[in-house]
C-alpha cells in the first residue's frame, strides 16, 4: 500500500512569525507582533546580563587598533580609507573597511563606538539563535533557554568586548545558517540573496571562510530550492562582489587570494613547530630557507602598501609596528610558501605531527586566549565554572608536546594546558549531521538545510583552523562556537525525540499510517 506523508513544518507552538499569514499586517502592527513574550525574555537576559558583566569590570578592549597585524594604520584608515582598503592584500577589505568608517564618521570615542556596534551584534546573536533554535525544532522555552546560555555565556561576552573580526563573524554564520533554514522552508529571493550576501560578507572579513566556501555554500542553496531565474541572477551579485577583490588582487598583486598570508601561515604549521634537532637533520639533508626575490614597490604613492612601518605609534612606546600590508612582505610570504612546501614533501610526518598538536590547540578553551586575559581575570569563578560544567573543560598533559603554544597555557589559571570536552563532542556532532543530510539530500526541510550548511561550516572551519594554523587555533574556531553548541543541542534534542517516539511505539506496529511523522526529522 503507498501511504503519503504531509510536508514537514514547524513544531505546534512556534511563534507567529514562523508561519504564513493571509495579510501583511500593518507597520505598527508589526513593531507590536515583534515583541512575543519570548522575545521580552531575551531581550531582558540580554540587558541585565551587560549590566552585570560591566558591573563585574569587564570593559571594551579597542587597543587591537592600535597593534593589530590584521589592521591598516588608523591614520591612514581615517584620512585615506578607500584607498587603502582598494590596496590591501594582506586581509580582507571588510573588517578594515568597518574600522576605519567608525574612525572616520563616529562622534563618539573610539572605545564607546566599536563598544556600541559589538553589543548590537550581540543582540543581534542572542535573538537568531533563538529564531534558529525554533527552526531546529526545539521546543518555545527550551529555545529561549539555550539562546540564553549560549549569547549570554562568558566566553561570548568575552569577545564581545575585544575588538577584532572574530565576533561578528560568529554572528555572520549564525544568521547565514539561519536564513538557510528559512529560504529552505519558503524559497524567497529576498531570503536567498540575504544567505548569500552575508555569506560573501563572511568571505569578505574572514579569509579563512575562503571563497570555495562561498561558492559551496551558494551551490547548497540554489540546488536545494531551486529558485526562479530573477532570483538566481539576483544571488550570483554578491558573489560577483568577492570575485572583484579576487580579480583585483590578481591584477595588483599576482595573487588571486583574498588574503597574501598563506605562506606565513602555512610555514608556521610545517617549520614553527619543529625542534631543534628536527632543524639540524634537515640542515645536515641540504635545507637552506629560500631567499625573497628582490622587491621594488610598485606603487610607492600608496602609503597602505609602500610604508614599511605602521605611521601612528601608540603612547605606550616600543618599537615600530610593522605593516604587514607591505608589498615587499609577499614576497617574503612566497619564500615562506617555498619552505614549508619542501619540508612537508621531506618530512611528511613531521606535518602530520605539527597537525596534531594544532588540533589540541583548537580544542583549548578559546576563553583561555591571551587577548581576553584581562577581562577573564575579572570575571573568575562565572568563567571558570561556565568552562567547567558546561564545557567540560579539562587540564592535561597532551599527546603531543606543544611549546608554541605558551600564550594559551600561561592565560589559564593553573598555567596547564586544557580541553573542551564539550567542543570536541559537539564539532564531531555536527560534521556527522551535515554528512547524513547530504547522504540523505531528497528528504528537504529548512532545517535539514540548516544542519547541512551549518555543520558544513563548522567541519570546513575545523579543517582550515588546524591545517593553516598554528598557536591561536582556539581563537580561530571561536567563530563556530556558537553556532557549533545550537546545533549540537538541536540534533541531541531530535535523537532523544526519536527515541521517546520509539519506545512509546512498542513493538505494536499500525497497519497504516497517513499523518506523518510524530516527530519532525532532522535527518
Amino acid at each position: 500500500m503507498t501511504t503519503t506523508t504531509q510536508p514537514e513544518s514547524v513544531p505546534r507552538g512556534a511563534d507567529d512569525d514562523l508561519a504564513p499569514h493571509a495579510a501583511s499586517p500593518g507597520f505598527g502592527r508589526r513593531i507590536l507582533s515583534f515583541f512575543t513574550v519570548d522575545r521580552i525574555v531575551l531581550l531582558g537576559a540580554f540587558v541585565v546580563s551587560r549590566i552585570a558583566y560591566g558591573l563585574a569590570g569587564v570593559t571594551f578592549d579597542a587597543s587591537g587598533i592600535d597593534y593589530s597585524s590584521q589592521l591598516l594604520d588608523q591614520t591612514l584608515l581615517k584620512d585615506r580609507l578607500l584607498e587603502s582598503v582598494w590596496y590591501l592584500h594582506a586581509q580582507p577589505p571588510a573588517y578594515n573597511l568597518f574600522v576605519g568608517a567608525v574612525l572616520k564618521f563616529s562622534p563618539f570615542s573610539r572605545e564607546l563606538s566599536f563598544h556600541l556596534a559589538f553589543l548590537a551584534l550581540g543582540l543581534v546573536m542572542i535573538l537568531v539563535v533563538h529564531d534558529l533554535g525554533r527552526r531546529l525544532r526545539l521546543g518555545r522555552w527550551t529555545a529561549v533557554v539555550v539562546a540564553i546560555v549560549i549569547a549570554c555565556a562568558p566566553t561570548i561576552v568575552l569577545f564581545e568586548n575585544w575588538l577584532s573580526y572574530e565576533y561578528p563573524v560568529a554572528v555572520m554564520l549564525l544568521v547565514l545558517v539561519d536564513l538557510a533554514a528559512r529560504y529552505g522552508e519558503t524559497r524567497g529571493t529576498g531570503v536567498l540573496v540575504a544567505a548569500v550576501s552575508v555569506a560573501a560578507l563572511a568571505t569578505l572579513t574572514r579569509s579563512m571562510l575562503h571563497p570555495a566556501w562561498l561558492l559551496v555554500v551558494f551551490l547548497c542553496l540554489v540546488l536545494y530550492r531551486r529558485p526562479t531565474r530573477k532570483g538566481l541572477a539576483l544571488a550570483v551579485l554578491p558573489l560577483l562582489v568577492v570575485l572583484l577583490f579576487v580579480v583585483k588582487n590578481e591584477v595588483l598583486f599576482g595573487t588571486p587570494q583574498l588574503s597574501s598570508w598563506f605562506g606565513y601561515n602555512v610555514r608556521n604549521v610545517v617549520i614553527g613547530p619543529l625542534t631543534d634537532e628536527q632543524k639540524g637533520i634537515l640542515a645536515a639533508e641540504g635545507f637552506t630557507p629560500a631567499t625573497p626575490a628582490d622587491c621594488t614597490v610598485k606603487h610607492p604613492d600608496v602609503p597602505a602598501v609602500a610604508d614599511e612601518f605602521k605611521r601612528y605609534q601608540p603612547d605606550y612606546g616600543g618599537d615600530p609596528i610593522a605593516n604587514f600590508n607591505n608589498e615587499c612582505v609577499i614576497v617574503k610570504f612566497n619564500a615562506m610558501q617555498q619552505d614549508a612546501f619542501t619540508v612537508a614533501k621531506a618530512r611528511p610526518k613531521w606535518v602530520a605531527r605539527n597537525v596534531g598538536g594544532a588540533v589540541e590547540i583548537w580544542a583549548t578553551p578559546s576563553s583561555l586566549n591571551p587577548f581576553v586575559f584581562q577581562n577573564r581575570q575579572k570575571l573568575g569563578v562565572p568563567e571558570e565554572a561556565y568552562r567547567r560544567i558546561l564545557l567540560l573543560d579539562t587540564a592535561w598533559d597532551p599527546v603531543i608536546p606543544i611549546p608554541n603554544a605558551w600564550p594559551v597555557k600561561i592565560s589559564a589559571p593553573d598555567a596547564r594546558h586544557h580541553v573542551s570536552i564539550t567542543m570536541l563532542l559537539a564539532t564531531a556532532l555536527v560534521s556527522v549531521g551535515a554528512i547524513a543530510v547530504l547522504v540523505r539530500w531528497r528528504r528537504r526541510s529548512g532545517a535539514r538545510l540548516a544542519v547541512l550548511i551549518g555543520g558544513g561550516t563548522v567541519l570546513f572551519a575545523a579543517f582550515a583552523g588546524t591545517f593553516f594554523e598554528y598557536s591561536e587555533n582556539n581563537r580561530i574556531r571561536f567563530v563556530t562556537e556558537p553556532l557549533t553548541l545550537l546545533l549540537a543541542v538541536a540534533i541531541v534534542n531530535f535523537g532523544i525525540a526519536w527515541v521517546r517516539k520509539r519506545r512509546a511505539a512498542g513493538a505494536v506496529e499500525p497497519a497504516v499510517d497517513d499523518s506523518g511523522p510524530a516527530v519532525p526529522s532532522l535527518f
